[in-house]
C-alpha cells in the first residue's frame, strides 16, 4: 500500500504471472502461490478500515482454470464483505485467466497495448471418417458409458454432443 494523508486508502494488488494455487519455486526455497499471496493482500485491506478500495494490478496470460476460478470468487467475497470498489488496469497481457479474475472490477482499463479476451476453451476435434471410408480401415468401439467417446475423431458428433460442447 502507498501511504498518504487522503481519508481513506487504495490498496495496489498485482496479480502478476501464472495464476496457480500451487507454490512458486524460486532460485533459493518456495514462494507462495499467486492464489495464496493475492488472498493474503486482500485479507489485510479487508481488515484496514481506511481501505475504501482496492487496485488489482493485472498483467497474466492466465493460469489454471481452479486457480482462476478461486481467484475470481476470493475478489468477489472480499468485495461483498468489505463494500469495497474494485478497480482493474490490465498491463501488457491479461488473458485467459488474467481476463476472468478481472470480472469483479466496478471499473476497468486497459493499457492501449494489452493482450487481453480469451475466456474459455477451444475444443477441435478432426473427423476422419471419410479418410477411413476410402482406405477401408473401420474402427471397433467397445464403451462403459453413452458419452463416452465423445470427441471421437472416428465418427460425426450426434446433434446432443453438439449442443454439449457448443
Amino acid at each position: 500500500m502507498l501511504e498518504g494523508k487522503a481519508e481513506g486508502k487504495v490498496a495496489i494488488i498485482p496479480i502478476t504471472g501464472i495464476i496457480s494455487e500451487s507454490p512458486r519455486r524460486e532460485l533459493i526455497g518456495k514462494e507462495p502461490s499467486l492464489v495464496q499471496e493475492v488472498v493474503a493482500q486482500l485479507r489485510l485491506a479487508e481488515k484496514d478500515p481506511e481501505v475504501k478500495a482496492v487496485l488489482l494490478k493485472v498483467a497474466s496470460p492466465g493460469g489454471t482454470v481452479t486457480a482462476s476460478d478461486l481467484l475470481y470468487h476470493e475478489i468477489m467475497a472480499f468485495k461483498e464483505r468489505k463494500k469495497a470498489k474494485i478497480i482493474v488496469m490490465m498491463m501488457g497481457t491479461a488473458a485467459s485467466g488474467g481476463y476472468y479474475v478481472s470480472l469483479p472490477a466496478d471499473v476497468l482499463y486497459a493499457h492501449p497495448t494489452t493482450i487481453t479476451g480469451s475466456i474459455g476453451v477451444i475444443f477441435m476435434r478432426p473427423t476422419v471418417t471419410t479418410l477411413m471410408d476410402k482406405v477401408g480401415v473401420t474402427v471397433e468401439i467397445n464403451k462403459t458409458g453413452k458419452n463416452k467417446d465423445m470427441g471421437s475423431p472416428y465418427r460425426t458428433a450426434s446433434p446432443e454432443e453438439k449442443e454439449i460442447f457448443a
